[in-house]
């Protein structure tokens, strides 16, 4: 994919700038592990209400990191040349910025002539509104982001219901014709890798597999080798048992606040061949 958008970007030879990847806020209905919430508003909400339970994630000053304000009038100056513009969160189908923005491109007949990409967590119904910004734009190219199928989606997406999410895909998947659906690969998923690609491949979904950044703990740094060997998973990622001490640190903090229970939906990790 990362290929596509660079052979599209080389050809353009002008100036105008045509391509804008914008965050416009951080709002989001789900706390997701690998997330924080300088980009989840559920993420803030939850670490401010329990912020001696979550130390431990020490967030720090990440939490002023990006002050969102509107700039749409900014952002305005530089759509009459635009062909792609692309949209993250947060969840930017909660976004009333993003809402604005296509709004605004859609009554200047602007957005027939340009590619729309969303990156969604798949939570939000595809209603009357979504379906005719979709078919407003040039072309477009969602991307629904589940990291593990049945519990562990939920559990690593807390607040998301699986059988919800599901739902929502298949609807997305026959309305529109670009759709793909990925996974960010970590430890506490790995489990999941293979069921997940299969799940796409039974359900003719076109799937993708990202790397995680900036999360160590998460990463297969945290991974056993015996692990890795059962699931397939390779990695130039040194196995670190400190790393495998945090995330579980971490996970049980979270545990406290939802109820859950990190050795029991993960217990691949407590198995005697893991150790």
């Amino acid at each position: 994919m990362r290929q596509r958008y660079n052979r599209f970007l080389k050809e353009e030879k002008s100036n105008d700038i045509k391509y804008l990847d914008l965050k416009l806020n951080n709002t989001c209905n789900l706390l997701c592990v690998m997330c924080s919430p300088e980009i989840s508003s559920t993420w803030k909400k939850v670490y401010n209400k329990n912020k001696k339970e979550l130390e431990i994630f020490n967030f720090g000053n990440s939490l002023e990191k990006y002050p969102y304000q509107s700039k749409l009038e900014f952002v305005t100056k530089y759509l009459n040349n635009l062909n792609m513009i692309k949209f993250t969160g947060g969840e930017p189908m909660l976004i009333k910025e993003v809402k604005t923005l296509i709004n605004y491109l859609i009554d200047n007949n602007l957005s027939n002539k340009i590619i729309l990409r969303m990156i969604t967590n798949g939570t939000v119904e595809l209603d009357d509104y979504w379906k005719r910004v979709f078919k407003s734009f040039k072309r477009t190219r969602v991307t629904i982001s589940v990291d593990a199928i049945n519990s562990r989606y939920e559990y690593i997406r807390k607040g998301a219901s699986w059988d919800k999410t599901a739902k929502n895909i298949k609807i997305y998947n026959d309305y529109l014709d670009e759709i793909t659906i990925e996974m960010v690969s970590m430890s506490i998923n790995a489990r999941y890798k293979n069921i997940f690609l299969e799940w796409c491949y039974k359900n003719n979904y076109e799937s993708g597999l990202n790397s995680l950044i900036g999360v160590d703990y998460l990463s297969y740094k945290s991974l056993n080798n015996d692990l890795r060997a059962k699931y397939g998973i390779e990695t130039n990622l040194l196995y670190d048992h400190t790393k495998f001490l945090e995330l579980e640190a971490k996970m049980k903090a979270l545990d406290k606040i939802y109820n859950t229970a990190f050795e029991k939906e993960c217990d691949e990790f407590y198995t005697a061949s893991s150790h």
